[in-house]
């Protein structure tokens, strides 16, 4: 049975919406009765259309520190965590991953991710379908109400809190289940979806080129010699490519 002290909620505000080369401006996080939030310099131009989100410019970070001299101490309460946070799969993990990369420290280990997107999405159907899949929305939904703040990464959390424990209720799910509710709903390895997941026994399988449709295991060597060092590919795509040369691929957690 998971201990919820064990699981860490993060939001970040970042400088674009490209989960592939978005940098963070504002990070919060809460495990169990400890939180924090910062905010930091992403050494990065700050979009025009992600300042107008969250407020933050190139000027008013100027004087912060960059991620780097944070990662130390987010890194301890990350690690061996179960890590929470609304659209976290697509956008906060990779990114917030890369950052640690870009830092040079190691990535911190994650024992599930819990997405209560994903489990949105899963009982009530995708957004093209259904309509807006927001935090708002699903705060709304879940806890029949609006929330004040959106898209500060402190509100944020505290609101994805809320409409995960209200889910859980509303669908009487375990915290374990609702790792499995965002694990089943995510099949694909990247943010770009490059590759992915294919069938019921997760086989791991490129999507593009002249190889889409393969088992990653089925694609000869050289081509993921040639895509590990080739121009264009996000860093991401280049790591997987590099782990294939050796033999190394993608398993579904």
């Amino acid at each position: 049975m998971i201990n919820l002290t064990d699981v860490f909620c993060f939001d970040l505000e970042t400088t674009s919406a490209d989960p592939n080369t978005a940098r963070v401006v504002q990070m919060a996080w809460q495990r169990g009765n400890l939180s924090g939030s910062f905010v930091c310099n992403p050494l990065e131009h700050i979009s025009d259309g992600a300042s107008a989100v969250h407020g933050y410019t190139d000027a008013s970070v100027a004087n912060y520190k960059p991620l780097s001299e944070h990662a130390c101490d987010i890194y301890n309460v990350m690690h061996g965590a179960f890590w929470l946070g609304y659209n976290a799969v697509r956008f906060d993990i990779p990114i917030i991953k890369r950052e640690f990369t870009c830092a040079e420290i190691a990535v911190p280990e994650c024992l599930g991710a819990i997405d209560p997107y994903k489990i949105f999405t899963h009982f009530h159907g995708s957004p093209r379908v259904r309509g807006a899949r927001t935090l708002k929305a699903a705060h709304q939904h879940y806890c029949g109400c609006d929330f004040n703040g959106a898209h500060d990464a402190l509100a944020d959390i505290a609101a994805t809190v809320r409409v995960w424990q209200a889910q859980m209720e509303a669908h009487s799910l375990t915290a374990e289940q609702c790792i499995e509710v965002t694990r089943g709903a995510s099949n694909t390895i990247d943010s770009r979806g490059m590759f992915k997941f294919a069938t019921k026994e997760y086989i791991p399988t490129i999507t593009f080129g002249k190889h889409a449709g393969k088992a990653m295991t089925e694609v000869p060597s050289n081509y993921w010699s040639w895509m590990s060092s080739a121009d264009g590919f996000p860093e991401d795509i280049k790591a997987i490519a590099k782990n294939a040369v050796e033999g190394i691929f993608p398993t579904h957690k």
